[in-house]
């Protein structure tokens, strides 16, 4: 696989089905952990000098079956909004603990903390699916982290 890295703001399905896990370069010890990766230095290199070194890209994380070294990696999932509405998701994860889990909707994204309900899209969610209420909301990662959880309501 060649390295791409993509801007954060480029984060939609079409990206998560070219590739399920993606991280946020974070800091500079993420190029040794792009290398370990099976990433060529030279390549790693080129990639981070073209992007200046910025923490507003993402990094295709290509060995998903172990725990991700990064500190923020996003992998692909589904949610179940409203016990109905089945919709394309990803899970934001902090060193291996899921955090939030971002909703597509028509390619926006509506963000749900699941630590911290003041900080989520709760209500613009609501809106844009024309909903009362997202629970019952059901959140499955498709691939390589375990995550199956069925929330009644929010944190």
């Amino acid at each position: 696989m060649k390295l791409e890295l993509v801007h954060c703001e480029k984060k939609s399905p079409a990206l998560f089905k070219q590739h399920p896990v993606w991280a946020e370069y974070y800091e500079p010890e993420d190029e040794n952990r792009m290398v370990e990766d099976g990433f060529d230095r030279e390549e790693v290199q080129s990639e981070l000098k073209r992007i200046e070194y910025s923490d507003s890209y993402l990094i295709p994380y290509v060995n998903f079956e172990k725990p991700s070294p990064y500190e923020f990696t996003l992998y692909k999932a589904r949610a179940t909004v409203n016990g109905t509405i089945e919709v394309f998701s990803t899970l934001f994860v902090m060193e291996n603990t899921v955090n939030s889990v971002t909703i597509y909707v028509n390619e926006e994204q509506f963000v749900i903390n699941l630590t911290d309900s003041d900080f989520s899209d709760e209500k613009e969610l609501c809106i844009a699916l024309g909903v009362k209420s997202i629970y019952p909301l059901s959140v499955q990662s498709d691939i390589g982290i375990e995550f199956n959880e069925r929330f009644e309501s929010g944190a």
